[in-house]
């Protein structure tokens, strides 16, 4: 579970970086996290 939330806030986080106001990169980031769990 911390792996977990470690990913979801290094993938969060870059996505900050690169699109500050972007809801749709928040978004691709939980899909990808959910890929990894379900992976």
């Amino acid at each position: 579970m911390q792996i977990t939330k470690y990913k979801k806030r290094r993938l969060h986080s870059l996505c900050k970086c690169q699109n500050t106001k972007n809801g749709a990169c928040i978004a691709y980031a939980n899909a990808k996290i959910q890929k990894m769990v379900l992976a």
